[in-house]
């Protein structure tokens, strides 16, 4: 499964936690209000029947007005704990990694430093200018990743420094008028990824390279991706409400065999074959 695919599934597990209203107490969500409202910022945008669910839902629920940011960051950790993700890496860096050029003996040394055993993965990364060697780790569970963030002085020798690195949370704003210019220099595209701890903002394009009015983010956190499927988005000099939605591409999967781009009856074809 490629690496694009299981953050979408990722994404996508987060979504629907979110619609099907499971949260904890703290950030739950009632879908159960049917219409838009005639004066809401999304009463101009009709709901069609090639609308999905999930869209319908994100208009009614946007619609309402904005909430107060609920999550504090010191319950960041609280969103994280509901929200698990399918993995988790760290890169670590450290003078003497070269002396442990065997994976029996970074193994043995990550368990004996952190406790931590049988990670899914220790991938070792070469810069060619520096020559300097770092690892990335990854581990299924969020306690391993705690834990990987925080190693004794004498780690691998010479001690080491941790780069956590972060998921992306993805997600599409609509309804961005094309003359306007997304860029890191354009005041209020700052004041949007200020706002919304939104960062990698860029405008989408058709497959004619057109600019559509759609423009792509990605948020740091769990808790910053939930806040902006609940509220929407407010931009422009007269925060203009936007509707958001998440990044999510649904992939057809065979019935037959569970791949990716090919339908049932290709594969039938070729048993029969």
């Amino acid at each position: 499964m490629g690496r694009k695919y299981q953050k979408r599934i990722v994404l996508k597990t987060v979504v629907l936690n979110f619609l099907s209203n499971q949260q904890p107490k703290f950030g739950q969500v009632d879908f159960s209000a049917g219409k838009i409202e005639e004066n809401s910022a999304f009463s101009n945008l009709k709901q069609t029947k090639s609308e999905s669910i999930l869209v319908q839902n994100l208009k009614k629920y946007q619609s309402n007005g904005e909430r107060k940011h609920e999550i504090a960051s010191i319950e960041e950790d609280m969103y994280e704990l509901y929200y698990q993700r399918k993995h988790y890496d760290v890169i670590i860096q450290a003078e003497s990694l070269d002396e442990f050029s065997d994976i029996y003996e970074r193994l043995a040394e990550i368990e004996n430093k952190t406790g931590v055993r049988n990670p899914e993965m220790i991938l070792p990364i070469k810069d060619k200018n520096s020559k300097i060697i770092k690892l990335k780790i990854r581990v299924k569970n969020l306690s391993d990743y705690k834990i990987l963030l925080d190693w004794p002085l004498d780690s691998f020798k010479t001690g080491v420094n941790v780069f956590p690195v972060a998921h992306k949370y993805g997600v599409i704003i609509e309804n961005i008028e094309q003359k306007i210019q997304i860029n890191q220099k354009n005041a209020d595209i700052i004041k949007l990824a200020n706002r919304y701890n939104l960062f990698n903002i860029k405008r989408i394009h058709n497959h004619r390279n057109k600019p559509t009015r759609k423009v792509m983010a990605f948020c740091k956190t769990v808790s910053d991706l939930v806040f902006v499927l609940k509220n929407g988005i407010e931009f422009g000099q007269d925060n203009k409400k936007h509707l958001v939605l998440p990044n999510i591409k649904n992939y057809k999967i065979c019935d037959e065999c569970g791949g990716l781009n090919h339908q049932k009856k290709i594969v039938i074809k070729n048993k029969n074959a």
